[in-house]
């Protein structure tokens, strides 16, 4: 990645499971910063659907990785797969459902060995029962309270959206007691992003009208209990599979979405965490998106007034007037020319 255009360069593409491997409801990766190794987990078609985990070692010079032996840590049918790395304890942490009766959902602990590219796991543990969600599911490593953040749909409770603290103790996972951050049933994609607080939880919601509208929430984790704030729409018309990373220079979230009201072109929204969305820009087919930050000249309204100050609406549009809370884009210095306040 090169910052001063804004680009990114990518090596080789690397075969990690030489089969077929059902990507789209269940791959996750994470990155083992203790040993300097990335880990996919992932749902090994080839191999009877099995749960599977392989660790990759990336070389910086040419951009390429290579991988030790895959490792089985479900020997049964297993999706809806979530991976992190727990940095206090130095482990990876795996969530899955088993994709059979009775169709429980688990969490594992996993510990890397970067001498040879492998991963051994302790023991699974249930964290719903034997009645599964059956369903997506996104996992976090919080560092403001050293703990692990898993949201999920939850079958149990017409699908809505919940969160809990995943903790570790050598490789056995506990959990705490499970908070429901959105009465609306979760969409397939979610994501989790950290910010300064805590995490944030990406979602899109089916029951809004449109269906999929997207919605932020601030979890706060304290011990093992965690606290949601009231959830913020990002946008107006239908936006699935939000994905969204943290910039903590800035303070900011970058959040990515097909909008399924603008021809489901890929939207990226910039937005401070618990606030509203500051700015937005459209990407087009198979190009890259620009961010913008406070300082930085969005260059992409219209009808604007010069010298006027705007603020940032509850559906993400500009307008004259605060909404609540207050949350000033920034000023026009032209009629499509906007500083986007820091």
């Amino acid at each position: 990645m090169t910052a001063s255009d804004n680009s990114i360069t990518f090596g080789s593409e690397a075969v990690f499971n030489n089969a077929n491997t059902l990507m789209q409801e269940s791959v996750s990766t994470a990155f083992d910063s203790d040993k300097n190794r990335v880990v996919i987990v992932y749902r090994d078609n080839g191999n009877s659907n099995v749960g599977t985990a392989i660790v990759g070692n990336v070389n910086p010079a040419n951009n390429s990785i290579t991988f030790g032996s895959e490792e089985v840590f479900k020997n049964a049918a297993a999706r809806y797969m979530a991976v992190t790395f727990d940095e206090t304890n130095n482990k990876i942490l795996v969530a899955y459902d088993e994709n059979a009766s009775p169709l429980a959902g688990f969490c594992i602990v996993g510990t890397v060995t970067a001498s040879d590219n492998s991963i051994t796991f302790g023991s699974e543990t249930a964290f719903n029962g034997t009645n599964a969600s059956n369903a997506p599911k996104a996992l976090i490593y919080d560092p403001v309270s050293a703990k692990n953040v898993m949201i999920r749909a939850d079958g149990n409770n017409s699908e809505k959206g919940t969160a809990v603290v995943v903790s570790i103790s050598g490789t056995t996972p506990s959990f705490g007691t499970a908070v429901v951050f959105q009465e609306g049933p979760i969409d397939f994609q979610m994501t989790l992003a950290r910010s300064a607080d805590g995490v944030v939880a990406l979602t899109s919601d089916r029951s809004t009208t449109p269906n999929y509208i997207a919605k932020a929430t601030e979890l706060t984790v304290s011990g093992t209990s965690i606290t949601a704030a009231t959830q913020v729409a990002i946008t107006t018309t239908a936006a699935q599979s939000p994905a969204g990373v943290y910039d903590p220079d800035q303070d900011r979230i970058a959040v990515a979405y097909k909008d399924g009201g603008n021809g489901n072109d890929g939207f990226a929204k910039v937005f401070k965490p618990n606030n509203f969305v500051e700015t937005r820009s459209q990407i087009a087919d198979g190009k890259l998106a620009t961010i913008q930050v406070g300082g930085s000249i969005n260059t992409q309204q219209n009808a604007l007034t010069a010298g006027q100050q705007y603020f940032v609406q509850e559906d993400g549009t500009l307008g004259l007037t605060a909404d609540s809370p207050s949350v000033i884009a920034g000023t026009a210095v032209s009629a499509t020319d906007l500083i986007v306040k820091g």
